[in-house]
C-alpha cells in the first residue's frame, strides 16, 4: 500500500464504484496520444505538398508558355548582344518583382488578422516570422520554377527568333 493507502483497482472502486479504472505503461499512452495528433498534421502536410507541387507545374506551363510567346523580343535582345545568363536572369528578374508583389499584397491582407485575433493568441514575433518564411518560400518556389523556362529562353538563337512567326 502506497501512504494515501490505494494501490488495488478493488480499493479504488470501493472509493468511487461508479469510476471506469484501467491502468497502461506511460509510453503506450504517449505513442497514443502522439499518433492521434501527427496523423491529421502528417495528412494536411501531404496535402499541402501536393497542392504545392500542383501549383509549380502550373506555373512551370505557364512561363515556358510565355517564353514561348516572346521567341522574337528573346531573339532580338541576343542578336543585340545579351549573353544567356542576361537573358535567364531578365526572365527571374521578372518572375521575381511579380512573386514580391503578389506578396506585398497579401501581406496586407493577412496582416489584418491578428487585428482581428483571428488566429488568437499567437505572440506578434512567431506570426511575423511565419509571413516571412512563406514569403521567402514563395520566392524560392518561384525561383525553382523559372529555371527551367529560363533555361529554355537561353537556348534560343537569334536567327531563328527573328525568322520565328
Amino acid at each position: 500500500h502506497t501512504s494515501a493507502g490505494l494501490t488495488e483497482h478493488g480499493d479504488v472502486r470501493r472509493i468511487a464504484p461508479d469510476w471506469t479504472v484501467s491502468t497502461s505503461p506511460l509510453a503506450r499512452h504517449r505513442d497514443r496520444l502522439l499518433r492521434d495528433q501527427l496523423l491529421p498534421l502528417l495528412i494536411m502536410a501531404t496535402v499541402a505538398g501536393f497542392l504545392i507541387l500542383m501549383v509549380g507545374l502550373g506555373l512551370t506551363g505557364v512561363l515556358w508558355q510565355s517564353i514561348t510567346r516572346r521567341t522574337q523580343e528573346i531573339g532580338l535582345r541576343r542578336a543585340l548582344g545579351a549573353t544567356p545568363g542576361q537573358i535567364r536572369w531578365q526572365i527571374l528578374g521578372e518572375l521575381l518583382a511579380l512573386a514580391a508583389l503578389a506578396a506585398g499584397a497579401g501581406s496586407l491582407i493577412i496582416l489584418q488578422a491578428p487585428l482581428l485575433g483571428i488566429f488568437g493568441e499567437i505572440p506578434l514575433q512567431v506570426y511575423l516570422f511565419a509571413l516571412t518564411l512563406t514569403a521567402l518560400g514563395l520566392c524560392l518556389l518561384v525561383v525553382v520554377c523559372g529555371l527551367y523556362p529560363g533555361w529554355l529562353a537561353t537556348r534560343i538563337r537569334p536567327a531563328q527568333a527573328l525568322q520565328y512567326e
